[in-house]
């Protein structure tokens, strides 16, 4: 069985396969990184930075935005896996948005999203292994109990300028971000 799962959005079925995943404890952030920004095709996923997010419906929302923006040629960034990760984030500078929702060498907890055309051979069994040749660390199904072991409120609060008040639960504040 796959760690990876593969996650359906139903308008966009016909043309994208999508899969998401929790990659916990990595040790090998700054190699990941620096294959990401050679343009490295095996490195060819969004890799998040898991403290700043909060429920697997949060990563359906950006996922789908991120699909209407590829589908109504509006994508900011240069790759559909750079503009889920713009997408996540408040600010609109894409540097900035990388920085601070991507990957980093305080990241040991990831998710990562893989979309690829419908049509592409590709499935949760290809991304697991993939990701088994290029991560140090332990991949684990998407799931929110997962998500909200990793999740760090105080990062939440300084990345989308929140005050203390507004994220104690964890259902409220996916709504609030979700409308990010």
């Amino acid at each position: 069985m796959s760690a990876s799962t593969p996650i359906s959005i139903d308008r966009f079925s016909k043309d994208f396969k999508v899969f998401g995943c929790i990659l916990q404890d990595v040790q090998n952030q700054d190699e990941i990184k620096s294959h990401l920004l050679k343009g490295d095709e095996e490195y060819n996923y969004a890799f998040i930075n898991a403290e700043n997010i909060v429920s697997v419906e949060q990563v359906l929302s950006v996922v789908y935005k991120t699909l209407l923006d590829k589908s109504y040629d509006r994508m900011k960034s240069k790759t559909i896996h750079s503009e889920v990760i713009f997408n996540l984030a408040p600010q609109k500078n894409i540097m900035e948005c990388l920085n601070k929702f991507g990957i980093s060498p305080d990241s040991p907890n990831l998710i990562v999203v893989k979309v690829v055309p419908s049509t592409e051979e590709f499935t949760a069994q290809t991304m697991d292994e993939n990701l088994g040749k290029i991560v140090k660390g332990t991949v684990l199904p998407l799931s929110d109990e997962t998500i909200l072991k990793c999740l760090n409120y105080n990062s939440i609060k300084k990345n989308y300028k929140l005050a203390d008040a507004m994220v104690g639960d964890p259902v409220k504040l996916t709504r609030m971000l979700v409308s990010v």
